[in-house]
């Protein structure tokens, strides 16, 4: 090899620098080769080219114009939910009709006297009084569909049948028009029309040889967009309770100064009725319009006598007294409420009531 000339030999190459060029020159080299290697080589004979054949897919059909005209309707219904004894805001115990009718009672004042804290005085056709345990006749209320009942509005007068559900509220509750200390006792009437119903029902009483009957109707069905149910019972009940009292009293030193003997005996009749019908019709725009209505008509007669024996003491300003009472009442009520759907799921309630009421007491008091 002829030895470089002067100037070549300033720039001769190191071997670092051929390491450098080795490492980084042959990848190089082989991308820009390696695309030629790819090229097809040119040839004289004919290339056969194979066209692949398309899948024959269905022909679609041409839609048919009324098929989307019309929307399908979906409805979905479901139990019911919500559970007045969980879910209800305010302290109260719920009776369901389910249970009010578990042990065959014909009127509510028996359904009542099972209930804890509820407890039921009076003679049985004259509504008495109704307290909650710690407090005294009349400081609990007693609602009809959440409004107070009217004047002589007798409970045995009602057929459990009839009723939905029986809510006693402890305390006062700004959701119902409840304005006693100790509480309410709300009954709410049947207001759902789930199926068709034809019931009639018959009962007999006795006691102490006087006998009586009752008899309650249920009729409920739908006829297009108008559904009703009528609820009606009658009762017919005769008495005889015979009682005895007997007083003894003490001075201050704890001897008897005072003992007496009292016989009392308590006979009488009353009769019952009560109708409540009910009609709902759902109009075509959306409204609905409802009407419930509530007839109770009952009439008592009855007589107590009280006789006085004194063993020892002064004697009372009567020994004998006798006590006639006829008393007869009637209670109409009728409410319409209209509901008209307004936007955005808003709602206009309009309700329009009656309410009549009738009562007439005599009472007759014999003393000497």
């Amino acid at each position: 090899m002829p030895p470089l000339p002067p100037l070549l030999k300033r720039f001769r190459p190191s071997q670092l620098t051929i390491a450098l060029l080795l490492v980084y020159g042959v990848p190089a080299a082989a991308q820009q080769t390696a695309p030629e290697a790819e090229k097809p080589v040119a040839t004289n004979k004919p290339v056969e080219t194979k066209t692949p054949v398309p899948a024959t897919a269905p022909t679609p059909k041409p839609a048919n114009p009324a098929a989307g005209a019309g929307v399908q309707k979906v409805e979905i219904s479901g139990a019911k939910g919500y559970d007045e004894r969980r879910q209800d805001t305010a302290s109260k115990i719920v009776v369901t009709q389910e249970e009010i009718l578990r042990y065959g009672d014909t009127n509510i004042g028996d359904v009542l006297k099972r209930l804890p804290g509820v407890t039921i005085g009076g003679v049985q056709g004259r509504g008495g009084g109704i307290r909650f345990r710690g407090l005294g006749n009349g400081y609990t209320q007693v609602l009809l569909n959440g409004e107070p009942s009217p004047p002589g509005f007798s409970l045995d007068s009602i057929s459990p049948d009839i009723i939905e559900r029986i809510e006693i509220i402890r305390g006062a509750n700004a959701e119902l028009s409840n304005q006693s200390i100790a509480g309410a006792i709300n009954i709410v009437l049947r207001k759902a029309i789930s199926t068709a119903q034809r019931e009639v029902k018959l009962g007999g009483q006795e006691e102490n040889g006087r006998f009586g009957g009752n008899a309650s109707v249920q009729l409920s069905d739908k006829a297009g967009r108008l559904s009703y149910s009528i609820s009606g019972n009658l009762i017919r009940g005769n008495f005889k309770r015979p009682s005895q009292i007997q007083r003894i009293g003490t001075d201050s030193n704890g001897q008897v100064d005072e003992l007496s003997n009292t016989d009392a005996l308590s006979i009488g009749n009353f009769t019952g009725i009560g109708l409540a019908p009910r009609i709902n019709w759902n109009l075509e725009n959306g409204d609905t319009i409802t009407n419930q209505s509530f007839l109770n008509a009952n009439r008592f007669i009855g007589s107590t006598t009280e006789v006085d024996k004194v063993t020892l003491g002064p004697l009372p300003p009567y020994s004998y007294d006798n006590q006639r009472s006829k008393s007869e009442a009637i209670n109409f009520r009728s409410n319409l409420n209209w509901v008209h759907k307004l936007a955005d799921s808003a709602k206009l309630d309009v309700k329009f009531g009656v309410d009549f009421n009738k009562r007439n007491t005599d009472t007759t008091l014999l003393g000497f």
